[in-house]
Formats: structure tokens, C-alpha cells, sequence
């Protein structure tokens, strides 16, 4: 439990452009290159699943969490998608710009 609420926290402060709380953020297991539906019977690595702002998609942010008697510890990699999409693609549409496009770079 102590390595769940670790993990939680350090979400959190990876994640300063948010202000998340403990209730937008799950401690899951990645099962089979999937987040586990029912949250923790999975058996890959942990990963904390944040809930999207409104009308975006939910983020998953990878987790390392360790535990040694009264102490535990979590290390979470933030990433904010503003900085590499646009909205239409954080919300699960669009195209990223020059990318399939008929007479862009790739089409």
C-alpha cells in the first residue's frame, strides 16, 4: 500500500502542468503490452493511469516502484502532450501535420 500511494505521489509531481489529486490517478500492471482492465492483475511493470482533462483521452505514465521494510520509494517519467501534439490528436483524431496527408512529405 505505502508503494501505491509512493507511486501516486510521484505522478503527481511529474506531472506539474496538472493539478492532479490522488483520485485522478490508478497504480496499475501492464499485462501483455496492455493496461490490465480490472487494475492490478497483470504482471509487467506498474504504470500510474491519469485521468485525461475534459474531452481528452487518458495518459499512461511509466513506474518504478521499490519497497524496503518501513520505506518505499516510486519514480514516475511525466510527459506533457501539449509539447508534442496538437489538440484534435490529444482528444484521438486528427493527423499529425504532414503525416498521411495527400501531397505532404509522406503522401
Amino acid at each position: 500500500m505505502a508503494g501505491r500511494f509512493a507511486a501516486k505521489e510521484a505522478a503527481i509531481k511529474a506531472h506539474p502542468h496538472r493539478r492532479l489529486t490522488f483520485h485522478d490517478i490508478v497504480i496499475r500492471k501492464l499485462d501483455r503490452g496492455s493496461v490490465d482492465a480490472d487494475g492490478g492483475g497483470g504482471s509487467g511493470p506498474p504504470v500510474a493511469v491519469i485521468r485525461g482533462e475534459r474531452g481528452c483521452l487518458s495518459q499512461i505514465a511509466k513506474m518504478s516502484i521499490s519497497h524496503d521494510g518501513e520505506y518505499a520509494t516510486a519514480v514516475c517519467l511525466g510527459f506533457d502532450p501539449a509539447l508534442a501534439y496538437s489538440d484534435a490528436e490529444r482528444r484521438g483524431g486528427g493527423v499529425v501535420e504532414g503525416e498521411g496527408q495527400k501531397g505532404g512529405p509522406a503522401g
